[in-house]
């Protein structure tokens, strides 16, 4: 039988997490540092961090970075 799982998904603008309106206007909600650190305290099972910035060519590594430092749940990145 399938256990559930609960995945976050943190929508990355400009290193700032951000909230989606119509998926044209963007709202910063909180810095990666906090919103990474509570959903490792909240025993999320994953993390997927999607860059949405379009004017980045390559992954951004230092927000990687950070991420994997705060917290030891699994990452996931994309953009």
């Amino acid at each position: 039988m399938l256990q559930k799982r609960v995945v976050a998904l943190v929508p990355l603008l400009n290193d700032i997490v951000v909230q989606s309106r119509l998926f044209q206007h963007y709202l910063p909600t909180a810095k990666l540092e906090t919103t990474i650190k509570y959903l490792d305290e909240w025993g999320i099972d994953e993390i997927i961090l999607v860059d949405i910035d379009r004017n980045r060519n390559r992954p951004n590594i230092n927000a990687i970075q950070r991420s994997v430092e705060l917290a030891s749940t699994p990452l996931t990145y994309g953009g």
